[in-house]
């Protein structure tokens, strides 16, 4: 049985966010683009370092420097077209 009390309670906890379909959409769009720049970043650097014949020295700066780079170019895109 529900405690009127609680149920109260529970009532006051609720806090009313809006997250519509748009948003979840965003989110996923957001993620799926996050994880397909991971991997795109990561075959860009093995085919970097193939052709330099070697594993670069500092290949977590450069890892870093290609993903934040596409994610900053890609996440605008993303932006831009959710604004239409």
């Amino acid at each position: 049985m529900h405690d009127i009390e609680g149920d109260a309670h529970l009532q006051r906890l609720k806090v009313n966010v809006p997250f519509n379909v748009e948003c979840r959409m965003a989110t996923v769009y957001y993620v799926l683009a996050g994880i397909l720049l991971y991997v795109a970043a990561d075959w860009l650097l093995r085919r970097i370092e193939a052709r330099a014949g070697r594993i670069l020295e500092y290949r977590t700066l450069l890892f870093f420097g290609l993903l934040a780079s596409m994610a900053l170019i890609s996440f605008a895109l993303i932006r831009m077209l959710l604004e239409r």
